[in-house]
């Protein structure tokens, strides 16, 4: 029953989208042994309510359920150590420095080639995302200008004298 509750919860925790690490999923699988409390609440509704077990199986269930609930800080407390070394493992893995010597060329940068072809890219990317603004700014250009037509018909349209009349330059004097 145990090695059954560890393997399930601990494989369930590693083949979870965005899973766990090996050494995080052995843990999450020795806290969840003890996960015993529901079991008590049916072996009781299978023993009193429902004469399904007898009083030994009810006597071996709960020992069981026991010895989980106490191999669950046994079980994290003896493999802490090795979870403590599988994490500063993966801590000095994730650190890693690549510590170069003076003849070194390959890992030490883009080679000249490299560089003029990474800038020429770049700057092409550059000219094109400012045409694009260009064209955004002509749209805007042309649909605020669009809309200046628009509203400036219809003043055109008011009678004269009335307040919707557009007044320009000298003739608002």
């Amino acid at each position: 029953l145990g090695i059954g509750q560890f393997l399930s919860a601990a494989f369930a925790a590693r083949y979870v989208p965005g899973g766990f690490s090996w050494a995080d999923s052995f843990m999450i699988g020795f806290g969840m042994l003890g996960r015993a409390e529901l079991f008590f609440v049916v072996l009781n509704i299978c023993y009193t309510d429902y004469p399904i077990l007898s009083k030994e199986q009810v006597f071996t269930f709960t020992i069981t359920a026991l010895l989980l609930d106490i191999a669950v800080p046994v079980t994290i407390a003896v493999y802490k150590p090795y979870y403590s070394r599988a994490k500063e493992r993966e801590a000095q893995a994730s650190n890693v420095v690549i510590k170069l010597t003076p003849g070194d060329t390959e890992a030490a940068g883009p080679t000249e080639e490299e560089q003029e072809e990474w800038e020429s890219s770049s700057a092409l990317v550059t000219k094109k995302v400012q045409k694009l603004e260009v064209k955004k700014n002509r749209r805007l250009f042309v649909a605020k200008s669009e809309a200046e037509r628009a509203s400036g018909s219809k003043n055109s349209a008011a009678p004269e004298g009335s307040k919707d009349t557009p007044t320009v330059g000298a003739e608002a004097a």
